[in-house]
């Protein structure tokens, strides 16, 4: 299915095509770029992303900030809308590399360091000021040995360059970019969609989201359980073996 189906589609769920029409030459390209916004926006919600991938770089000694994003000192092809974590590896045994979590700083966190300029072997927090087009992360204390960084971050949604693009996204996805499309679309076109698009629009954003759900562990009190923190196993309907 390429874009230009998916609007198709989305505007025949809203009764202003009719079967086997097709949208003008404008009106395609001025759902195109509604198509874009929306994307843009759900790549701003954690329960629309569907995977979050590492990507690793080499670090300099003696060098404490760096910039992330495309044609950054740490190039990506795109600026991630978030980092969830970041890893710092010990290549001391290259065998085996060790990755040590980094402490994510706040801002007041950053600032109420007072020498920000401090070396040791391996540093122990980051902090990243989330700029655009470029984030700017800092090492405390920067390295004063070879290293590698880890960058979890979220994948983004492609959007769309041009209506022939074809859609290839996981399962689920496609009917919940119709439906969704067909909610924003309607305005533009003066219309109100139908209950069964509004009702379709919320399930299918639903769907996606309870498959983009981060599992945690559910934990009780200890009083409750074996007199440690008891961790439920759904699969097993039982505790989790230690």
């Amino acid at each position: 299915m390429t874009v230009l189906d998916l609007i198709t589609s989305a505007l025949r769920s809203l009764v202003v095509l009719a079967s086997g029409e097709v949208p003008t030459a404008e009106e395609s390209q001025d759902a195109l770029a509604i198509f874009n916004l929306m994307v843009d926006s759900w790549n701003a919600e954690r329960l629309k992303i569907f995977t979050i991938p590492m990507q690793e770089f080499a670090i300099n000694t003696n060098q404490p900030t760096y910039t992330l994003g495309p044609g950054g000192t740490l190039n990506m092809s795109v600026r991630p809308a978030r980092v969830e974590r970041y890893g710092i590896v010990n290549l001391n045994n290259s065998a085996q590399p060790l990755e040590l979590p980094l402490d994510m700083l706040t801002v007041d966190q950053w600032a109420a360091i007072p020498v920000k300029l401090i070396g040791s072997t391996l540093p122990t927090k980051i902090y990243d000021d989330g700029a655009f087009p470029l984030r700017n992360i800092s090492f405390w204390p920067y390295p004063l040995t070879a290293v590698k960084l880890r960058v979890y971050y979220w994948s983004p949604l492609a959007g769309a360059a041009t209506l022939q693009t074809v859609l290839a996204q996981p399962p689920g996805y496609v009917e919940a970019l119709k439906y969704n499309l067909a909610m924003r679309l309607a305005p533009e076109w003066g219309t109100s969609p139908s209950p069964d698009v509004q009702r379709l629009a919320m399930e299918t954003k639903g769907k996606i989201k309870s498959l983009n759900t981060p599992w945690k562990d559910m934990r009780c009190d200890p009083a409750l359980g074996r007199g440690d923190q008891y961790i439920y196993n759904w699969l097993s309907d039982g505790p989790v073996s230690h």
